[in-house]
């Protein structure tokens, strides 16, 4: 099974629960922005904010290789 690589950087909360800032991970061709969510340790409602290469997107977003993945965590206020 062919595998790809993508980038991925934090914001907010999200930054510190990945550590290192960007992350390389290794995909499984075809693996959609939920996979990788998964594959991080993150749940859904952690992320707020999806971005693939710039442009805002649902974690059903299928992945390519080198691509970069922006998270950025949820914004709460009263």
């Amino acid at each position: 099974m062919a595998h790809i690589n993508v980038i991925v950087r934090g914001k907010g909360a999200i930054k510190q629960t990945l550590g290192n800032d960007p992350v390389t991970c290794e995909l499984a061709d075809g693996a959609t922005v939920a996979d990788l969510i998964t594959q991080l340790g993150l749940t859904r409602s952690e992320v707020g904010v999806i971005s693939v290469d710039g442009v805002y997107c649902y974690e059903n977003n299928v992945l390519s290789d080198g691509a970069q993945i922006v998270f950025i965590s949820p914004i709460a206020g009263g």
